[in-house]
């Protein structure tokens, strides 16, 4: 599981650190998708795909817009 935020500002150190500002991925052995369920406090997760969200078999396809800025999907190339 990877937890990612999107920082356009490309700051280094991040001002704002709200969970909500976070997004979690998880990798299975052919596909990788966003998933809810989990915090980064949690000892234990209960994953589930992300309402909206289908696997894809390259995080590049995963990060695309709406669900990330177009910046973004550029940027993972």
């Amino acid at each position: 599981m990877l937890r990612v935020r999107e920082n356009p500002e490309m700051d280094r150190k991040f001002e704002e650190d709200l969970e909500t500002d976070w997004r979690y991925l998880c990798w299975w052995n052919n596909k990788v998708s966003f998933v809810d369920g989990c915090k980064n406090t949690d000892q234990e997760c209960a994953i589930k795909f992300a309402e909206g969200h289908v696997t894809h078999s390259l995080l590049t396809q995963a990060i695309t817009p709406p669900i990330y800025s177009e910046a973004a999907f550029i940027k993972s190339q």
